[in-house]
């Protein structure tokens, strides 16, 4: 049975979310969606390009914002127990039987950078900033 790994909006950022105290990968739906509307598409999106890691630094990057939809899909799946094999073949479209190693590597660097947006890196959307 194949789950599903298409990542929904857990909370809007009105006052009753701020209120519930939201996480903080909420915010992220809001500042990355079109116009900060609600992502509620059930297309796939379009695949960008991508490296085996992302940069690993402490600011937003142009990687950063192209794989911002990436980045909420991998952190939905991951907490929502998907199999990270399954991840990376939705995601990222990876063959991941022909190379087993690169697609973890792939799938482990790109959540921790997930994880880093949704607890550090949201704060430089926020505030506008980002290294080129």
């Amino acid at each position: 049975m194949t789950s599903q790994i298409l990542v929904q909006p857990r909370a809007s950022l009105g006052e009753q979310g701020r209120a519930q105290g939201v996480h903080s990968h909420s915010a992220l739906w809001h500042l990355c969606s079109p116009g900060n509307a609600p992502l509620h598409d059930k297309t796939m999106p379009e695949i960008p390009p991508y490296e085996d890691s992302p940069p690993n630094v402490d600011a937003i990057t142009d990687y950063d914002w192209r794989h911002r939809i990436t980045y909420l899909r991998l952190f939905d799946a991951a907490r929502d127990g998907a199999d990270w094999r399954e991840a990376v073949e939705i995601i990222f479209g990876f063959d991941v039987d022909a190379h087993p190693e690169r697609a973890k590597r792939i799938y482990d660097s790109h959540l921790a950078r997930a994880r880093w947006m949704s607890e550090v890196g949201y704060r430089y959307l926020v505030q506008g900033r980002f290294v080129q």
